[in-house]
């Protein structure tokens, strides 16, 4: 008899275990062993299924060495280390990137915070491995001191000049994004300043990319924890409309459907739901910047004003900030 369960106590996270009935001593707890992991189960799924050449063997190795190296190491959750790295690959699996990248997530952090060093993961996983986490070692140690526009600038094209090969640079986006996904188990001056330094580092490097899928997920997390105030306000204003809102969204889904069928075109068409940052910064836009410059015509305003602006209701407005 062998099925999974989970054993709680009042001092220990839960403890993943096996319930195995061994001869001559009844029924006993075994810990699970790592190809029963769930969670290592998942990420293969999710590599296999854009991924069916993938070597399997060699990333549940790549686990294997980061969950020993991990051992003794706890999270702020009070979870096992191994969690955080996993839960990287995962993000990065969802990408669709390749294994060497996926290895590359599950071990970026056993040179740095164990006393692994990087000769043994190159002859472990190889050279295309090694530099990978070499390359995001060598980012997590800079230091982000200055809050000013003009150094953030300056840091983000130093991660892009740094990191020779952009994969590196996928690697700390996905780690910093798990690090928001648990940020709740940080003291709130930390909260508040991992929130900033996202905003001003991470985020804009995500839009950089194009991988707005990580750029509003790490903004709104960012919102929570910055101002969470107006985040939780904001998100119990939005509640109430929901069902509102995603009819209107199938009924357009469903208008523009009809009207391209009918010009013969096939189209797969979604509707997404605006993040919150985004809303929450054109309801400033609408609601505050007018009263701050009430009288001047926006044609007169400054292109950097206009920024902030748009988008102004006006489609005046609008064309005046295009066409500047």
């Amino acid at each position: 008899m062998s099925n999974p369960a989970n054993i709680t106590s009042d001092f220990a996270p839960p403890l993943q275990v096996n319930l195995v009935e061994l001869e001559g001593k009844g029924v006993v707890a075994l810990p699970l062993k790592v190809d029963d992991l769930p969670c290592v189960e998942v990420l293969l799924q999710k590599i296999m299924a854009y991924n069916p050449r993938a070597d399997l063997p060699a990333i549940k190795a790549a686990f294997e060495y980061a969950s020993e190296a991990h051992r003794e190491q706890k999270r702020f959750s009070g979870e096992p280390f191994i969690i955080h790295p996993l839960e990287v690959a995962k993000i990065l699996a969802e990408l669709e990137l390749d294994q060497e990248t996926i290895m590359a997530g599950l071990l970026h952090d056993v040179v740095e915070d164990t006393g692994i060093t990087l000769q043994e993961i190159e002859q472990e996983f190889g050279k295309e491995v090694a530099l990978l986490v070499d390359g995001v070692t060598k980012l997590s140690r800079i230091e982000y001191k200055s809050k000013e526009e003009q150094q953030a600038e300056n840091l983000r094209k130093m991660f892009l000049a740094m990191a020779k090969d952009i994969r590196v640079i996928l690697i700390k986006l996905a780690d910093r994004l798990h690090n928001l996904r648990t940020l709740k188990y940080r003291h709130a001056p930390k909260q508040v300043e991992i929130a900033k330094e996202t905003l001003e580092i991470f985020a804009p490097l995500a839009h950089r990319l194009g991988i707005y899928r990580i750029k509003w997920e790490m903004e709104d997390l960012s919102f929570r924890f910055k101002d969470p105030d107006n985040y939780f306000n904001l998100v119990e204003k939005i509640a109430k409309t929901r069902d509102k809102r995603e009819e209107y969204i199938h009924l357009v889904i469903s208008i523009l459907t009809d009207k391209l069928a009918a010009m013969g075109i096939a189209a797969d068409i979604q509707g997404r739901p605006k993040h919150l940052l985004s809303i929450y910064e054109k309801m400033v836009c609408v609601t505050v910047m007018p009263r701050l410059v009430p009288s001047i015509p926006c044609g007169l305003l400054s292109r950097d004003v206009l920024k902030i602006l748009s988008p102004c209701p006006s489609q005046i407005c609008t064309s005046l900030f295009i066409q500047r």
